[in-house]
């Protein structure tokens, strides 16, 4: 299944080697980790496909710890998909960085955020720039803002001509390293009301 970026914001989407571009490549990788996967990626040649296992699992463990209200676990049905979405990005050769976007975006999709996981796509890859008191943001936070973004499209931008939630998104995701989700939701609601009139 491949998903059609909109607007040129949203991450590339290849969710098998049949979706890929260099399929042949895709496939070499995939059967280079399938074996290595069956046996327990025991040996130097499967070094790769052992640490592309381990970023996988790590990125889609993040992801269930990413607690918001309302959304206590953004990938518990997304967890297969996400991991394919990081898996076959990594496969054709993509950077840890860009493949979290990929697992993200599929991540939302998933939770039925439609149009909303084109917009929140930059948001999530300014989180992942951004630091707070010189430490960066953990990806664990920054997947929480995905989904407070989407909650603050819903109650605050529908029908606008702005897009005040990128910003407050970013009120809450620098919050998030010092504070509670409850605190961090009403800064970002705060930051949205003062900002939405």
């Amino acid at each position: 299944m491949t998903v059609s970026p909109r607007e040129s914001k949203a991450p590339e989407q290849v969710m098998s080697c049949e979706d890929a571009p260099d399929e042949k490549s895709c496939e070499r990788e995939e059967t280079k980790y399938e074996r290595c996967a069956a046996s327990g990626f025991a040996g130097g040649r499967c070094r790769g496909s052992r640490a592309l296992d381990g970023d996988q699992r790590a990125f889609v463990a993040d992801c269930r710890r990413a607690g918001v209200a309302g959304w206590p676990d953004p990938c518990a049905k997304s967890a297969e998909p996400v991991g394919d979405a990081y898996r076959y990005c990594r496969f054709l050769g993509r950077s840890k960085l860009r493949c979290d976007r990929s697992a993200m975006y599929t991540a939302c999709i998933y939770r039925g955020g439609g149009h909303i996981c084109s917009d929140a796509a930059p948001v999530y890859r300014a989180c992942q720039g951004r630091s707070v008191n010189g430490t960066k943001i953990a990806r664990r936070f920054c997947i929480e803002g995905d989904v407070q973004y989407r909650n603050c499209r819903h109650a605050y931008s529908i029908g606008s001509t702005s897009d005040l939630c990128r910003p407050a998104t970013a009120v809450y995701t620098d919050c998030r390293p010092g504070a509670e989700v409850h605190v961090c939701e009403k800064a970002r609601d705060d930051y949205a009301k003062a900002h939405s009139r």
